[in-house]
This record gives C-alpha cells, sequence and structure tokens, in this order.
C-alpha cells in the first residue's frame, strides 16, 4: 500500500496544464530511469523485494505513453519504456486495445483529438484524476454531458462535503460491487488508500465502523429494488450511539456516492469498457494473442468480431430506417389529436397502459440464474439479493410510484439541495443533459430528425421498470417505439449490467453509430440514478415529517 501512494506521488507532478512544468518534471522522471539496472531490478522481482525495484512504475508509464491527454508526456514515457527495453528490462505491454471492447479504437474519440474543447476536458479529467480513464475518453463523444459529469464528480467525490475522502471511496467500493464492477471497485480501493484509509476494511465487512456497516441494507436495495425503501428502512441511521447515528446531509451525500458508482457500473457494462492500462487485467509481460481482448461482460472480445461486424456480418441497415418511421408515425398520431382536441386519456386509462407495458416487460425478464461467484465478496451480504421483476412483487407492494405526486423538479431538487447544498444543480445539469442531447441525426443516414419521443420513451420505460408511473405520458408508445432486443439491452443495463455481452450490444438498432449506443446508455444511467433518487429521497422527507 505504501507502493501505491509513492506511485501516485511519483507521477503527481504532471497533473497540470502548464507545458514548462512539466518538461522540467518529465525531465526530472528521465533520469531516475537512466541508471536501470535490468539485472537488479530483476533479482529484486524475483526475490520479492518490490520496494527496490521500479517494476512497479512500468506500467503507469505505459498508460501515460498510450493515455495521457499531453502530447509531451506520452512521447517522453514512450522513449523511457523503449530506452528500458533496450536496456533488457522486460517491460510490460497492453492487453487491451482501446478504452472499449465493444467499440473499436479508431472509432473512438482520441486522446490527441483535435477539437479543442475535448482536448481541454480530457486535460481537465487527467488533473482531477491522474488518468484519463477509460470512462471518460468513452464520454468524449459528447462533449457537453462530460462537462457535467466531470462538474459532479469533482462536486461529489472531490470537494470538501459531509463524509470525508476516505469513506466517500469505501461507499464506492461497496456500490460497485453489488454490480461486480471490478474496474470501479479496484479504482475505488487504490484511492481508499491514497486517503490514507484503514486497509483492514478491505479485506473484511466485519472490519469496518458499525455506522458503515449500516449503509448495506440500503446499498442493495438502491441498486436492485428501490422500491422496498422506506422510513423503517432509514430509521436505523437515526439511532443508537453517537458515534453510530447519520445526519441527514452524511446520509444523503453517501446515497448520491452509491447511486453514482451503481449506475456507473452499469455504463461501463453496457459499453464494455476496458480495464485501465496499469491495472491488473490491462497489460501483460506477454505478447498479446487475439484471445486477450475482453470485455467488461462475460464473452470474449476479439478484433476479428469486431471486424466481422464492421463489414456487415451483423449490421441489420432497416432497424434504423424501421425506427424512424415509427417515430414519424408517432409524432403524427400526437400532432393529428392535439390539433382535434382529442384527450389522452384519463389517468385510469393511462394507468392500465402502464400496468399493460410493465406485464409486457415481464417476457423480458432474466431468466433465473445462480449468481456468479463475486470475488468482491468481503464488500457485500446478502449476495444472492438481486432485481426482481416489479410486476411480479407481492400485492401489498405492488402501490405505483406516482411522479404527479412526487417528481424531481418540483419536490427531489429542493429537498437534496438543502440537505446537501448546491448538489440540486449538479444532478439537475446531468439528468437535463442526458435526455436532451441529441445532434438531430441517427444511424449516420438521417438527418434533422426529432428523436424526442425515443428518448422519452427510453427514460420512462427505465423508470416503469422500477415502478415509477408518469401521468402526463401515453405508455402505448413505448412498445410502438421500442423493440424487444432494445427493451432486452436497456433493461440489462440498469438491473444486470454485468451480464451484459458483446452481441447484446450489436444486437438492438446494429446500424446505430457508437456515440449513439454510448448516448443510450447515458439515458439508461441518468434515468436509473433519478428513479432510485426519487425513492430514497421521498421516504427521507417523510421520515422528517414524522420527526416534525
Amino acid at each position: 500500500m505504501q507502493e501505491n501512494s509513492q506511485l501516485h506521488l511519483f507521477f503527481a507532478t504532471l497533473q497540470t496544464k502548464d507545458a514548462s512544468q512539466r518538461r522540467n518534471y518529465l525531465d526530472e522522471i528521465e533520469k531516475e530511469f537512466d541508471d536501470a539496472d535490468p539485472v537488479n531490478d530483476n533479482n529484486n522481482l524475483q526475490n520479492g523485494n518490490h520496494a527496490n525495484s521500479k517494476s512497479s512504475f512500468y506500467p503507469v508509464l505505459l498508460r501515460l505513453a498510450h493515455e495521457c491527454p499531453f502530447k509531451d508526456v506520452r512521447q517522453s514515457c514512450e522513449k523511457i519504456l523503449k530506452y528500458l527495453e533496450n536496456q533488457g528490462v522486460r517491460i510490460p505491454r497492453r492487453r487491451l486495445v482501446g478504452p472499449s471492447a465493444f467499440i473499436p479504437e479508431n472509432e473512438c474519440v482520441a486522446v490527441d483529438t483535435d477539437d479543442v474543447e475535448k482536448q481541454s476536458l480530457f486535460a481537465d479529467a487527467f488533473i482531477m484524476n491522474g488518468r484519463l480513464s477509460h470512462i471518460h475518453q468513452i464520454l468524449g463523444y459528447h462533449v457537453k454531458y462530460l462537462s457535467q459529469f466531470l462538474s459532479f464528480e469533482s462536486k461529489l467525490l472531490h470537494q470538501n462535503g459531509p463524509l470525508q475522502q476516505s469513506w466517500i471511496y469505501y461507499i464506492g467500493i461497496i456500490g460497485a460491487a453489488r454490480h461486480q464492477c471490478s474496474l470501479l471497485v479496484e479504482e475505488c480501493e487504490r484511492k481508499f488508500m491514497l486517503c490514507d484509509g484503514d486497509p483492514d476494511w478491505l479485506d473484511s465487512i466485519e472490519n469496518i465502523p458499525n455506522k458503515l456497516k449500516k449503509l448495506f441494507t440500503l446499498n442493495k436495495l438502491l441498486a436492485h429494488q428501490p422500491w422496498l425503501i422506506n422510513v423503517d428502512v432509514l430509521k436505523d441511521f437515526f439511532t443508537g450511539p453517537a458515534e453510530e447515528t447519520w445526519s441527514m446531509s452524511e446520509l444523503l451525500h453517501a446515497i448520491l456516492v452509491l447511486l453514482h458508482f451503481q449506475t456507473l457500473s452499469g455504463f461501463i457494462f453496457g459499453c464494455g469498457i476496458n480495464p485501465e492500462i496499469d491495472s491488473r487485467k490491462g497489460h501483460t509481460k506477454r505478447s498479446p494473442s487475439s484471445g486477450e481482448y475482453t470485455s467488461g461482460g462475460s464473452e470474449p472480445i476479439t478484433p476479428t468480431k469486431i471486424g466481422r461486424v464492421k463489414a456487415g456480418s451483423f449490421v441489420d441497415d432497416s432497424s434504423t430506417q424501421q425506427l424512424f418511421e415509427k417515430m414519424l408515425k408517432v409524432q403524427e398520431e400526437y400532432e393529428l389529436s392535439s390539433q382535434d382536441g382529442e384527450d389522452d386519456g384519463t389517468d385510469d386509462e393511462k394507468l392500465r397502459q402502464f400496468k399493460e407495458v410493465a406485464e409486457t416487460n415481464q417476457e423480458h425478464e432474466m431468466e433465473e440464474f445462480d449468481t456468479p461467484q463475486n470475488r468482491f465478496n468481503q464488500y457485500l451480504d446478502d449476495k444472492q439479493f438481486h432485481y426482481k421483476e416489479y410486476a411480479k412483487r407481492e400485492k401489498k407492494d405492488t402501490e405505483v410510484f406516482r411522479a404527479h405526486d412526487y417528481n424531481w423538479q418540483e419536490h427531489c431538487f429542493a429537498f437534496v439541495n438543502r440537505l446537501y447544498p448546491n448538489i440540486g444543480p449538479y444532478l439537475d445539469g446531468k439528468f437535463n443533459c442526458s435526455f436532451d442531447l441529441t445532434y438531430n441525426s441517427m444511424g449516420g443516414n438521417y438527418t434533422d430528425v426529432d428523436t424526442s419521443k425515443f428518448r422519452l420513451a427510453t427514460w420512462n420505460y427505465i423508470h416503469l421498470i422500477y415502478g415509477i408511473f408518469h401521468d402526463d405520458y401515453l405508455y402505448v408508445e413505448v412498445n410502438k417505439l421500442l423493440e424487444k432486443p432494445y427493451k432486452s439491452y436497456i433493461k440489462k443495463v440498469a438491473c444486470f449490467p454485468e451480464r451484459i455481452t458483446f452481441l447484446d450490444y450489436w444486437e438492438f438498432y446494429s446500424d446505430f453509430l457508437p456515440s449513439e449506443k454510448v448516448h443510450i446508455n447515458l439515458l439508461v444511467l441518468e434515468s436509473r440514478f433519478q428513479a432510485a433518487l426519487l425513492y430514497v429521497s421521498r421516504a427521507l422527507m417523510k421520515h422528517m415529517d414524522n420527526k416534525n
């Protein structure tokens, strides 16, 4: 763990936009490796003496050589690695190509992009985190959202808030562990130790403070069945010895951290985001083979397979055309009914449509399965707990959440902003940006397209599978617009993201552009985040009302 801190300090000097400062630091770093002794270094490794070996620096050099947004850093790190290799040092190589296993590297936004705004945001991400993560690189498709996302991460994870930094990252660990997201768990573990976290906490949940243990029930409910969150679930947080009770602001901060890492896990699996180069799965000292290219999901991905997709063997050019025609028809029907002054239907009729779509949704229910072995069991309780079909719940639990009575704009925004000052605009920015984002195009062949109906159907479908009913929406539009493979995919991303495969990603609207599929994953992320936040904030508000 001391090694982790040394690595961080060694390379932290590069986290600046000042080119002259970086040059000075790079010169110092290059000097550190000028006197490399490959024989002694390899001997230290073989004898388990990692402290006297620079080998732990090599994966970071490799990452910086490929993925730093600053050209001078990339060139300098590449030069160091080449020098070490010429000296006989066994340097690591990338195991994985690009930030995503689902998207060919040459179609991703390059770290050295010519787009000034994207380049600036990539630099901001690097300075804030010490890396341009694969997540941020994939978000580079949508610069407006990336800007909102970075601002939110800075506020939630880095700025002074109700919770201390080590607690924030431990809470991030248990949130990501619910979906077995190794990329996020390992990154939070690393940052937890950099914040002087207790290493014993990483061995077992028995070693953490009782105050933190209270989060585990809430963690599993937020991740899988948020509709079960009520006042009784929250009572425990506010009772007991003083050192074990939570303030409302602390609890809200913890909830937002849990939701951030739970929903981000879905985005990672949904986009097939690869492990970071300097992580255990991201590099090797062996020559890479095609079988090594894997995604965050369960199915191996190979360049050959990606090549077949790009060649058109899986691509159905008609899928986007059919969606385009459906959107036009739905829009025409809406405009005609508006002109004729037709009523959209009573609240009871809309609720009937909602329940009908929910029943249809059971066709897309994930088959029963044995929970796969989770190597993060030390961060979990009730490991078998997972998403349960909303429409199949017990009668007493089937009360529909009516967005008219409690929604983000009119109720939740002000409530969370009061408990955690100034967080509301950051959440609002993410929600609105993901929903409003459009380039008025589709599939690369259609321009001047109004995709608002499709985006709304996607958003409301995710809310529907979590039991949230919008009385101003015609739910018949869900089945009119969203085809079965698409509904199956976005439901998987929201509810069972760890089971996403390459074929899931390519099967729906196979002629959509990568940027469009990334946008769909953002819609799922934010819609799911908002749905869970509505349930838990409503319960918190009721708790406060009862107390008063």
